[in-house]
């Protein structure tokens, strides 16, 4: 159960990450051309 939380806690802070990386990517893209 305890293993399970973990994954699933690891699992939402990489999608969170990506998608924070995702948004920095396309912001640059905007400014910079």
């Amino acid at each position: 159960m305890l293993a399970l939380l973990l994954a699933f806690r690891i699992y939402t802070l990489s999608v969170a990450r990506n998608a924070l990386t995702n948004s920095f990517i396309n912001f640059d893209k905007l400014v910079y051309g």
